[in-house]
């Protein structure tokens, strides 16, 4: 940071404070020019296990994830033990879609069979790094709206045809009316 003048976040570690390991990222900010110098804090991120656990924007069953610059889970709904662990420890195919939006540092929508992924890059400072937000969200869960729409077309769609039906039935009976009326009455006089 001294050198380049950075700001940023360092990757998350585990500390031991007081007999309990607490997972701390320090903030820094680097300063060039006359007076260079570098300055510091080391945060406790024992809160955003605690957000991750919390916020369900799609019901239960979505699960949030946070994970830093270096592949470490800082933190992730329903699996706590797994902070300050590598990435690699959750999931082999959770771990993969990690390291792909850690590389390309873009933002991504993975999928899978039964879910999808949404991955948020989260800048911090000017050093380049970041840290991702990971949204898993079950694929009924996310298509719920698009189940509920496709059965509600289905069933307009069943609703014009038997009113379509119906409409040219009708139509047909007022055509061959006077048709059939016009055949009985020659019945009626050839007798």
């Amino acid at each position: 940071p001294l050198k380049d003048g950075d700001s940023g976040i360092t990757a998350p570690f585990l500390y031991d404070i007081a007999g309990k390991k607490v997972v701390i990222a320090s903030i820094f900010h680097g300063k060039q020019g006359q007076h260079p110098m570098v300055a510091g804090l080391d945060m406790s991120v024992e809160s955003m296990q605690e957000m991750a656990e919390k916020w369900k924007p799609f019901g239960p069953e979505s699960r949030l994830s946070v994970v830093s610059y270096d592949g470490t889970v800082v933190a992730r709904a329903g699996d706590p033990d797994k902070r300050g662990q590598p990435v690699e420890s959750v999931d082999s195919a959770w771990a993969q879609e990690a390291r792909q939006a850690l590389d390309s540092k873009e933002a991504s929508v993975t999928w899978q069979e039964d879910s999808l992924n949404i991955w948020t890059p989260i800048r911090l400072g000017s050093s380049g790094n970041c840290w991702f937000i990971s949204l898993y969200i079950p694929r009924d869960v996310a298509f719920a709206g698009v189940y509920a729409l496709t059965k509600g077309m289905l069933l307009a769609g069943v609703v014009a045809t038997v009113l379509a039906l119906l409409a040219v039935a009708l139509l047909a009976n007022l055509i061959t009316s006077p048709i059939r009326r016009t055949a009985n009455v020659i019945e009626g006089i050839a007798g």
